[in-house]
């Protein structure tokens, strides 16, 4: 690499970018995630769910952050390398945004689970319970693998 087609702005931008991913990253994976669900029950899942209504609100939120800094870094990844080898940088660029959309189907999952959480306080528990936990084993086994 030439220090002529690394423009340091962009450098820098980059880097902070990518620091910002890893900020809001993690405390909605390893703090927020392991409050709210049990992966050996599913009535302690809805449980925990409903009596932190608000801590499940921020992780949809700072999932949904995740998902701007992932894209904003793939793009200045690819702002980055596009004078180094135009190719290696779209597919960089490509690979984020697509784990920027794997990210958001997670944060879908979590809403979803809120939901029907929320809404299982006036019908059928049990059913409710084992939605919750589904949409929780999907979220963590597929989308954010």
């Amino acid at each position: 690499m030439n220090s002529s087609t690394l423009h340091p702005r962009t450098a820098r931008t980059t880097g902070l970018l990518y620091l910002a991913l890893a900020v809001v990253a993690i405390p909605g994976f390893l703090i927020i995630r392991p409050m709210l669900f049990d992966p050996e029950s599913a009535a302690a899942t809805v449980s925990h769910l409903v009596e932190n209504e608000m801590l499940a609100r921020l992780g949809i939120a700072l999932e949904l952050a995740l998902v701007a800094a992932q894209a904003l870094v793939a793009l200045w990844f690819y702002r980055l390398f596009q004078r180094v080898d135009a190719f290696a940088a779209a597919s960089l660029a490509a690979f984020g945004l697509i784990n920027s959309v794997a990210i958001l189907g997670s944060a879908a999952c979590l809403g979803g689970a809120l939901s029907i959480a929320l809404t299982s306080m006036n019908g059928d528990v049990p059913e409710a319970a084992a939605s919750a936990q589904l949409l929780h084993s999907f979220r963590s086994r597929v989308v954010t693998t």
